[in-house]
């Protein structure tokens, strides 16, 4: 264990908090492959943003917590985390206003080196997402990221985003 100082970065649904601190961590993934490939377990650290807004009106925090969530990946590198994780959601109220996960992954991913980058999820039923457009998206911004990008999939959170696009729970 290596003790380090650096910055704390808090995400909150209105706003971001950024505040020195000295923190003790486990090696990063970065760390571990250059430590030897034995298979030892190494703990990895990583940020979920998933552009959580808090309570209407939107028209300020709204695009003001998708650039944060943006920030947050920057600076997340900067400081050595291993993940920059973001979610896809639809038609939420507070809790995600992020429906183009990947092109969070982008944005953040044209603007850092070393952290990996996360669909944290896509969802790959045809109504929402077809997984063949998927495969060239997440491809394609493998791409431009040096293969930093990480596919994670999944159904969402509720019946209210498949619902949405006509998609029933049976």
């Amino acid at each position: 264990m290596t003790r380090k100082r650096g910055r704390s970065v808090i995400g909150e649904a209105n706003r971001t908090v950024m505040e020195p601190v000295t923190s003790y961590a486990l090696v990063s993934q970065n760390t571990a492959r250059r430590i030897g490939r034995n298979g030892g377990n190494v703990m990895e650290f990583g940020v979920f943003q998933g552009a959580s807004v808090g309570p209407r009106p939107w028209d300020e925090t709204e695009p003001q917590r998708i650039r944060d969530d943006v920030e947050m990946g920057v600076e997340a590198d900067r400081a050595g985390f291993d993940t920059f994780w973001a979610p896809e959601h639809h038609c939420l109220e507070e809790y995600s206003h992020n429906s183009s996960s990947h092109l969070s992954c982008l944005a953040v991913g044209m603007r850092t080196e070393n952290i990996r980058l996360v669909t944290g999820i896509f969802n790959l039923c045809p109504p929402i997402n077809h997984p063949v457009r998927v495969a060239e998206q997440i491809a394609y911004i493998d791409i431009l990221t040096n293969g930093r990008i990480e596919l994670g999939t999944g159904r969402g959170s509720g019946s209210t985003e498949v619902n949405t696009f006509g998609i029933t729970n049976e």
